[in-house]
């Protein structure tokens, strides 16, 4: 149903569209998933796998972790490397849109996450519900900045507001239903950024004194 929908707005989205627009957002979204690709480390593959539900909520930890570490990576290069990107592609448009990467890569690297916690519950209607969810939320902000003359932008803040809407959705399913275990999950995750934390401020002690007795 979610290629359905798109299919039957294609029509409507070329008339107010045209190929330069769809190139530029084939850029935007080419870029953005290099780094969706790896957003949580591949990790959340393997959450389908352990027979232990405590080893499944750890990999998801672990997987949210590199997903939040990972936005802040992209947003780092894309604020370094957006106007340079803009001169090789010879797009000037591109580059405003390029901060907008970090976005993508946190919602789609928690939808990753969470759909295959879905996948591993058997929960197949919220996975179809959120594909939905995400085409529609897609091609109807694309129609409606497309209809108010917001061509420029349209594209690109369709595709995004259908991946921030999809992330919600199966976000807030997982939060509803399966809040004891969310808690867990969050609790997981924020022992793990403590112990890098703890590690990091470890690892400085020992610089410091190795520089001491240097001196």
């Amino acid at each position: 149903l979610s290629q359905v929908i798109t299919v039957l707005a294609a029509p409507l989205l070329s008339r107010l569209y045209n190929g330069e627009h769809f190139g530029v957002l084939a850029l935007y979204m080419s870029i953005s998933s290099l780094f969706v690709l790896i957003a949580a480390g591949r990790y959340e593959l393997a959450i389908v796998l352990p027979d232990e539900e405590k080893k499944a909520h750890n990999l998801i930890a672990l997987s949210l972790f590199i997903t939040m570490a990972m936005t802040l990576l992209s947003f780092i290069i894309v604020l370094i490397c957006k106007d340079v990107l803009s001169v090789l592609f010879k797009e000037p448009r591109l580059s405003s849109f390029l901060l907008f990467v970090p976005l993508s890569v946190l919602s789609m690297g928690f939808y990753q996450v969470f759909y295959n916690w879905c996948l591993r519950k058997k929960k197949f209607k919220v996975m179809s519900w959120s594909k939905i969810v995400q085409s529609s939320i897609s091609v109807t902000v694309s129609l409606a900045l497309g209809f108010s003359g917001n061509v420029i932008s349209g594209l690109i803040a369709g595709f995004i507001a259908g991946q921030v809407a999809g992330a919600v959705f199966i976000g807030i399913y997982a939060l509803v239903n399966e809040h004891d275990k969310c808690v867990y999950i969050v609790h997981s995750t924020s022992s793990i950024v403590k112990s890098l934390a703890q590690n990091i401020y470890d690892l400085q002690n020992k610089v410091h004194k190795y520089k001491k007795q240097l001196n």
